[in-house]
């Protein structure tokens, strides 16, 4: 598990990368709950 005090992208991608090692691969998919980094717009109706 890793804590971050923000949602910046240097920190994500750090995160990411730490997840990578940690675990000996890279993710099929990312999930990611409405975080500013990631999400540039919301479509209700989207997936």
């Amino acid at each position: 598990m890793e804590f971050a005090d923000n949602e910046q992208l240097p920190t994500l991608l750090a995160c990411h990368l730490w997840t990578f090692q940690a675990f000996g691969g890279v993710l099929r998919q990312g999930l990611y709950d409405n975080m500013k980094t990631m999400v540039l717009e919301q479509d209700g109706y989207g997936p």
